[in-house]
């Protein structure tokens, strides 16, 4: 049996089924657009809120935005980070309040060296900045601030020990001047130990020094007038290590030698009983002669040296230190003589040789201006440039650093 159903019917009964199946998906598409938008709204609340500094807003928007995304692991980040940074603000608002007032700083001493500098830390960074931003820029301007204040202290603390040296320095020379020379040494002394050894100091301590090993000099010469061999011999050691190849040091020498060769031949000619006064005032000046004439051969005069042992040979013709010393000399001359010769006679028989070259021909070459001019004044400058170096001996770190 066979049921009649009409075309039209049918057509439109698909028509329906399919328009139902299409509009159902496109609801939920809809729906699910519309909560994205809301989530991606009150996120960019949150976002803006904190940035502002206003956690408790940012808080109530989370709150809305854990509700459209229950289950969203970035959600929970960020309410985690609004929670510590609204904690650390509300901990450093209570230190604020029971930090003490500042102190006023301490007068500055007589030496003009600050005991204590007032380091200001600046205000805190605006309310758009994170907490965590606040913190670290407050850290580094300390630490500048601090920094600063160190660098300030050292210079002024070193400014006073030269103005304090340079004091000691003139107080010195006038006691050297009036003949107190152990003074001065020891005013010198203190002077070297209130300095410190850095590049700042290395100047004066250098001129101290040179103070110093002048007024020893200036002692022994004054000790060697009174006689006092011992004593000028000990000034003149210890100038000779501040001030090591010194001319006056050559010539201290040589007097308090020819002093101590005096004493010592008074001494052996007043010793002997009976012996003619004339006499012994004859070898004196011989002895006083020889040693001269020593002096003269260790200093390298060898002529001076050739005609003091002649007076003394002419003196005393049986002297034999003098004989063996103008043997000696006669001998090294006679070598220069004859390094003399040989020298001339190698450089005749050298410019005969070169007489025997031929003429040749001379071709001028261009020359090389160009790589000549390229090296600028300012490179050549900068590559004859040396650093010194910089040594730290027995220094604090806070004057190393500073």
């Amino acid at each position: 049996m066979k049921s009649k159903f009409p075309v039209r019917s049918l057509l439109s009964l698909l028509l329906a089924v399919t328009v139902v199946s299409i509009a159902v998906p496109a609801g939920r598409v809809f729906a699910q657009s519309s909560a994205e938008d809301r989530k991606i709204r009150l996120m960019a609340d949150v976002l803006r809120l904190r940035d502002a500094g206003d956690y408790a807003g940012a808080l109530i928007s989370l709150d809305q935005l854990s509700a459209v995304a229950p289950n969203d692991a970035s959600v929970a980040r960020l309410r985690s980070e609004i929670t510590s940074a609204a904690r650390a603000r509300e901990a450093a608002a209570q230190r604020a309040a029971a930090a003490p007032a500042p102190a006023p700083a301490p007068a500055a001493s007589a030496a003009n060296v600050p005991a204590m500098i007032e380091v200001k830390i600046p205000d805190a960074a605006p309310r758009s900045a994170s907490p965590a931003v606040e913190s670290a820029a407050a850290a580094s301007a300390a630490a500048e601030a601090e920094a600063d204040a160190l660098v300030a202290a050292e210079s002024a603390r070193i400014s006073a020990a030269l103005a304090g040296a340079a004091t000691q320095r003139a107080t010195a020379r006038a006691l050297g001047a009036d003949g107190q020379f152990a003074a001065a040494i020891a005013t010198l002394d203190a002077a070297l130990a209130s300095l410190p050894m850095n590049s700042l100091t290395q100047k004066t301590v250098a001129e101290i020094k040179r103070d110093q090993a002048s007024l020893y000099f200036d002692q022994a010469q004054s000790l060697l007038t009174r006689g006092d061999t011992a004593g000028a011999r000990a000034a003149l050691a210890a100038a000779s290590a501040l001030e090591p190849g010194s001319s006056r040091s050559a010539g201290l020498t040589r007097q308090l030698s020819r002093a101590e060769t005096q004493s010592a031949n008074a001494a052996s000619f007043t010793a002997a009983p009976g012996v003619d006064a004339e006499f012994l005032a004859d070898r004196a000046a011989t002895e006083q002669l020889i040693a001269k004439g020593r002096a003269q051969y260790v200093a390298g005069d060898i002529d001076g040296a050739q005609s003091t042992f002649r007076t003394v040979e002419a003196q005393a013709p049986d002297n034999t230190v003098a004989k063996g010393f103008l043997l000696r000399i006669a001998q090294e001359k006679a070598e220069t003589g004859a390094l003399n010769r040989e020298k001339t006679r190698t450089q005749l028989l050298e410019e005969v040789a070169k007489g025997w070259q031929r003429p040749g021909i001379y071709q001028e070459r261009a020359r090389d201006d160009a790589a000549t001019a390229a090296t600028a004044p300012l490179v050549k400058k900068l590559n004859e440039i040396v650093l010194p170096n910089v040594s730290f001996t027995r220094a604090e770190i806070g004057q190393v650093v500073a």
